[in-house]
């Protein structure tokens, strides 16, 4: 979680590696607080940007954007149950039991593609990705997504990002797939 202003700063991270969650805010732009999670880090013992996930979006550091830390384990409940289905309906490479996880977890709707579409692109997926090994999910930093990183079956890293429907039985509206780094 992290938000800023360009003035003031909040950022809250997780390190389940040493037990410890920092939270720090503060109101001047010199101090920017990713800036200060390094110090933290430090203080700490932990090697930068290992036990969290930062992505650069300029060419220098004080422009990274800080991620929520990858979660090792979905959670038990709709969110959780309905992407854990999505993966084991994928792994299995067949087509018979990816239209049944379509049938009863994802949404009909005139803006969803039809059955046969939606079963040519998930053959397409599983032949340029192969099976997929979870390693760790979080809440999408665009907000109204839950990210999944996996390796690919050729041993590639990727990222999918759901969107769920927000009713009780969190039915999946799309699926963006990032693959390489």
């Amino acid at each position: 979680l992290a938000g800023s202003d360009m003035v003031c700063f909040f950022l809250f991270a997780n390190f389940p590696g040493v037990k410890a969650q920092a939270f720090i805010a503060s109101n001047h732009s010199s101090y920017k607080a990713n800036r200060l999670l390094k110090d933290v880090e430090s203080i700490l013992g932990i090697a930068a940007g290992n036990q969290r996930v930062s992505i650069t979006t300029g060419n220098d550091q004080e422009n990274s954007r800080i991620l929520a830390p990858l979660l090792d384990r979905l959670p038990d409940n709709g969110m959780g149950k309905t992407i854990s289905a999505y993966f084991e309906a994928y792994n299995t490479g067949d087509t018979t039991v990816m239209r049944q996880f379509f049938l009863e977890y994802a949404l009909e709707s005139p803006e969803t593609p039809p059955m046969n579409i939606r079963i040519e692109r998930y053959l397409e997926m599983f032949h340029n990705l192969g099976k997929m090994t979870f390693l760790g999910f979080r809440q999408s930093p665009e907000g109204g997504g839950w990210e999944v990183s996996v390796n690919t079956g050729p041993g590639d890293p990727a990222t999918l990002t759901f969107f769920l429907d927000d009713d009780e039985q969190n039915r999946l509206r799309g699926i963006r797939v990032i693959a390489g780094n």
